[in-house]
């Protein structure tokens, strides 16, 4: 930034001044699309964010919450339910300013097991 004098009583005054603006990117977290599954059987799910994350929610078992792509096994009291699970990303560099970034997923799980149903092959 440089200016004049403004009011013209000093013709040689002059100043001048610089500034750095860095600009951050911020978090960002994509969890996937709702899933409907069957019975209680693992689920594939999978998150996009461009930092380190975790996996949050429900009562089962994730094979790595902090991995974005893993498995979440339900437990058996999830079964006929719709559960939320959250991926939580951190500020992409780590050094701040920039918050975390969330993004959530509902899976339902059936009661029915899907690949069960009887046949007596007639």
């Amino acid at each position: 930034m440089t200016t004049t004098d403004p009011d013209g009583t000093r013709a040689l005054y002059h100043a001048s001044d610089m500034v750095n603006i860095i600009i951050n990117t911020p978090a960002t977290a994509n969890a996937g699309a709702d899933q409907t599954v069957c019975g209680n059987d693992p689920v594939s799910i999978t998150a996009t964010a461009n930092g380190a994350g975790m996996w949050t929610g429900g009562t089962g078992a994730f094979a790595n919450a902090s991995m974005a792509s893993t498995t979440y096994t339900p437990a058996a009291a999830e079964t006929g339910t719709t559960v939320t699970l959250t991926w939580t990303t951190t500020d992409p560099d780590g050094a701040g300013p920039c918050t975390s970034a969330t993004d959530s997923i509902e899976l339902t799980f059936l009661k029915v097991d899907c690949g069960s149903f009887p046949w007596d092959g007639n």
